[in-house]
């Protein structure tokens, strides 16, 4: 990556730091909540449909800039809405959809605090930065610890300028979000407009999970963050590639 000369656009530490606090906020909220979050009365279920393999159309009428690949259009699953970040997806149709976590009862709450060794009201203080929890109801493992995928927006949405905007910067910003590895930085054409993605690996206690950051046009002119979270690369794909060909 030393040799990748960094945009114009620096990308200072400043920069930096405020684009990464939330996000990685975000991050370490997907290790616990999820598990958590759906035993709560309060999440809302989206029924016993099993999953559908996501369908393709045809592509999306947004042109991608130069040097981005293209999302196939997602049709099927369920809609997950961040109505604070200003992003629309389909999620799979057997997943929880949970809107606006932090007001979920005290009982998931304290449950995922105590997962994540973190006191209760400053966990719950931080779960504000959340604007929506998507999460399978499968639990898988990486290593010893019970993990469910999922994917998670954060309730801030970034003006364009804290963007990621070629490789150097993203090593730099998923080594700030507590990342091992940044293994691949990407635009990808949404009905929106670009995205910027940046896939990553992570120690996680025991175990390596994977994931993705996703910069996604939203509403207002500015980029939604949205983190997906895996026990395998190969899932991190498919879902970097349902809400890219779905976000609307």
């Amino acid at each position: 990556m030393s040799g990748v000369m960094v945009n114009t656009r620096r990308y200072t530490k400043e920069i930096l730091m405020k684009t990464t606090r939330s996000l990685a906020a975000v991050a370490v909220l997907a290790l616990a909540l999820p598990l958590a979050a759906c035993s709560s009365d309060s999440s809302k279920d989206s029924g016993s449909a099993e999953t559908t393999t996501a369908t393709t159309a045809e592509a999306s009428t947004a042109a991608p800039s130069s040097g981005a690949s293209m999302a196939a259009t997602v049709t099927d699953g369920q809609e997950a809405k961040a109505p604070t970040a200003g992003i629309t997806f389909l999620a799979p149709s057997d997943w929880t959809v949970i809107s606006d976590p932090a007001n979920l009862d005290e009982a998931a709450l304290s449950a995922a605090a105590e997962a994540m060794g973190q006191d209760p009201t400053t966990f719950k203080n931080t779960m504000k930065q959340v604007d929506l929890i998507v999460s399978s109801k499968e639990a898988k493992s990486i290593g010893s610890l019970p993990y469910p995928d999922n994917i998670v927006v954060a309730r801030q949405a970034y003006p364009e300028s804290q963007v990621p905007t070629d490789e150097a910067s993203a090593t730099t910003f998923a080594k700030a979000t507590g990342a091992n590895n940044m293994t691949k930085y990407e635009k990808i054409g949404t009905a929106n407009g670009d995205a910027t993605v940046i896939r990553y690996d992570m120690t996680i206690q025991d175990g390596t999970g994977y994931g993705a950051v996703i910069f996604a046009p939203a509403s207002g002119g500015n980029y939604a963050g949205i983190t997906v979270s895996a026990t395998d690369p190969s899932t991190v794909d498919e879902l970097v590639a349902r809400v890219t060909g779905s976000v609307k």
